[in-house]
């Protein structure tokens, strides 16, 4: 399992440097890290790091791909591999950190919350989410538009936490558009 730091770390920046950035794009994010995920990790880490690779992609899949999407993957092994291939959870999966990592990265976390804080982001902000996204915690995304007061909300429909592999130009167009839209 990996803990993505760079949208919490975009987030404090933002707020500690507001003039050294432009606009800031959220793409499945959070502003906090309930004490109840915390404990749910290290349960996870404890299965993961016995199994091998392929129960490991089986044991994702589920959590970051749409129902239909992952129906897709195991119909078509050529798409799987593909896929696979592509995946940059895929490196870590293949030589994951060691468990030690995965425990002080979950520790880092355990003090994560950002919602006092996150209306003070001033900057154009772009979130960006699936549907589908069954890692995200429920309503957080829709709160962090409404607490963000320059936020722009887009949500792509019928794809999970991996919306930019299961919706690759629907995200690059939003993305891009955003970043027109700001460029002067």
């Amino acid at each position: 399992m990996w803990i993505k730091y760079g949208r919490k770390i975009s987030q404090k920046f933002t707020l500690k440097y507001p003039k050294m950035v432009k606009t800031l794009i959220l793409c499945a994010s959070t502003i906090y890290y309930p004490p109840k995920t915390s404990d749910q990790n290290l349960i996870v880490f404890n299965i993961l790091k016995d199994l091998d690779l392929e129960q490991r992609v089986m044991f994702y899949f589920p959590l970051i791909y749409s129902r239909g999407f992952k129906k897709r993957l195991e119909s078509d092994k050529e798409f799987f591999n593909e896929i696979s291939k592509d995946m940059n959870f895929f490196s870590q999966l293949v030589e994951p950190p060691l468990y030690k990592d995965y425990i002080n990265q979950n520790e880092a976390l355990k003090n994560f919350d950002m919602r006092d804080s996150i209306k003070d982001i001033i900057q154009p902000t772009l979130i960006l989410s699936g549907s589908k996204d069954k890692m995200s915690i429920p309503g957080e995304i829709q709160s962090m538009h409404e607490e963000i007061p320059n936020s722009k909300l887009e949500i792509i429909p019928g794809v999970g936490h991996a919306f930019n592999i299961e919706a690759p130009k629907e995200t690059n167009r939003i993305i891009w558009n955003f970043i027109q839209e700001h460029l002067s």
